[in-house]
């Protein structure tokens, strides 16, 4: 104990900068990840649709001719 300065409470060691850097990288990510998701809006198909998926016109599968 004599070897502590009078005060200073032992610790863990701090973390190393590259450690923190890529937590603060990784939080970012996550925060764009949850900000895109939710800006996004309707998903699927129909949204490519300019009438929004409801044409009711149905295109048959191609049938191959051997």
């Amino acid at each position: 104990m004599a070897d502590r300065p009078q005060g200073q409470i032992a610790g863990p060691p701090p973390r190393p900068r590259w450690v923190r850097l890529l937590f603060v990288i990784a939080l970012v990510a996550v925060v764009l990840v949850i900000i895109f998701s939710l800006a996004e809006g309707e998903h699927g198909p129909s949204r490519h649709d300019p009438e929004g998926g409801n044409s009711g016109v149905h295109t048959p599968p191609v049938e191959h001719m051997q």
